[in-house]
């Protein structure tokens, strides 16, 4: 079983590590590239990495780059340590420290490194004279650059990385609150600005993607490929189960002539991973083990979706929502305007505390059905909502009609939420391509 894995060619400093940890030989293995990395902790599920500056690449991309990246992928799933030089590369610490990894360390003591606190941060910080960097922050004063409108009641757009993969968590303390309806909206915007978008639904209870969207196929779905997790990076691929608007077009019957005609209409590059179109009752599958979930969001990435978006069940103990909750980079609690919900919003986050999260680890979502002020709604849920949308009955009546885009007024919004993501504007539309033919005057 390997124990250590080591992303460093510093055969001293490796050595010194072994001998502190007294390692034999089988609980180690040394890799060559930063490459190799993520795939080798999977395969041998070590207990501890090992990343140096002095690993090598394959390809030409900047080294500090592919660290970085390295790191955000697996830090919140394996015990990593970068052995590295706080004045030399005191950039790439500072964007490590501004994603939450703290767990530094000098050839020196390189089994000595601080705790994910704010304490140890600090400490870290002043030890290397250097400030945390802030994001953006979007103002209407005349002197900001970005020159983001905000909207009353609302915060300030929350930028992420968009440089890498992000695995979106969405997630209701009660059902029907419209969670499954802003998942398949994000998701839909997402993909005609030309992003690898995968829609996964983990509500097995309430199942409605695959039969109020036609995105559905006999064989490609999710009980295929919970029954092949562990298979998955061997002889399995995330591509073998996911379902776009062309796959589930072909494996439709022909007289479902109105479900074609809807999928005609969704971007190529939306896929979907959710139950077959079936009424019927199923029990959830139990997974193989706790790390299923992390694997499941490593293919995803590997496989080259920019967006991974999760619909979750509202359950706060069930397995499937708190693995996914804990793996996510960014989580949003999708609520209404009851003062009712929010008791529900407060109950359930008290009892995510059993996974370490809290109220404060979701971004608001509301769906607004009566006049009540976004102050009204802050106060509600002691939290700023960061989007505010108008739901209505008209969106059930548009999903019974098979569609995944609603009205203006719901749409637009989420086009301008999506700025968070590095887009701006409206989605590209394609041209057409024509002969102009005029009469000549006779």
């Amino acid at each position: 079983m390997v124990k250590v894995l080591f992303a460093t060619l510093d055969i001293r400093l490796n050595n010194k590590i072994i001998e502190q940890l007294g390692l034999s030989p089988d609980e180690v293995l040394e890799i060559e590239n930063i490459e190799d990395v993520e795939e080798k902790a999977w395969e041998t599920s070590t207990q501890k990495i090992i990343i140096g500056d002095d690993i090598e690449g394959k390809t030409n991309a900047r080294l500090e780059l592919l660290i970085y990246h390295t790191i955000l992928a697996l830090k919140d799933t394996f015990d990593i340590i970068y052995v590295t030089d706080y004045q030399t590369n005191a950039p790439l610490i500072r964007k490590l420290l501004d994603k939450g990894f703290f767990r530094f360390a000098d050839k020196e003591n390189p089994l000595d490194v601080p705790k994910n606190n704010k304490a140890a941060s600090e400490k870290l910080l002043k030890a290397m004279d250097i400030d945390i960097p802030t994001a953006p922050t979007a103002s209407n004063s005349n002197g900001n650059d970005l020159d983001l409108p905000i909207k009353a009641g609302l915060v300030p757009v929350q930028y992420v990385d968009d440089s890498r993969s992000t695995v979106t968590a969405i997630w209701s303390p009660i059902p029907n609150v419209g969670a499954s309806t802003f998942a398949r909206a994000l998701a839909v915007t997402l993909a005609k600005h030309n992003r690898k978008t995968l829609l996964i639904e983990f509500d097995w209870e309430y199942s409605k993607l695959a039969r109020t969207t036609a995105l559905t196929h006999s064989e490609r779905n999710l009980k295929n490929l919970l029954r092949n997790l562990t298979r998955l990076g061997k002889d399995a691929n995330i591509e073998d189960f996911v379902t776009n608007a062309k796959m589930a077009e072909d494996d439709l019957p022909h007289t479902h002539k109105q479900a074609k005609q809807r999928l005609k209409k969704v971007p190529a590059n939306l896929f979907v991973l959710c139950r077959e179109a079936t009424a019927r009752y199923e029990e959830e599958p139990e997974l193989p083990d706790e790390r299923a979930i992390d694997r499941l969001f490593f293919e995803c990435k590997r496989a080259g979706f920019q967006h991974i978006i999760v619909d979750l069940n509202s359950n706060p103990n069930n397995l499937y929502t708190m693995l996914t909750l804990l793996a996510a980079d960014e989580r949003f609690a999708v609520v209404d305007d009851s003062f009712a919900t929010s008791g529900f919003f407060k109950i359930a986050t008290q009892a995510f505390g059993a996974i370490q999260l809290s109220a404060d680890s979701f971004e608001l979502i509301v769906n607004k059905v009566k006049l009540i002020s976004a102050q009204d709604i802050s106060e509600f849920y002691d939290k700023t909502p960061s989007l505010a949308l108008p739901y209505s009955d008209d969106i059930g009546i548009l999903q019974l009609d098979l569609k995944m885009e609603y009205q203006e007024d719901y749409m637009k919004p989420i086009r301008s939420f999506i700025r968070r993501y590095g887009l701006v504007g409206e989605e590209k539309k394609e041209k057409k391509s024509g002969l102009l033919f005029m009469k000549g005057r006779g």
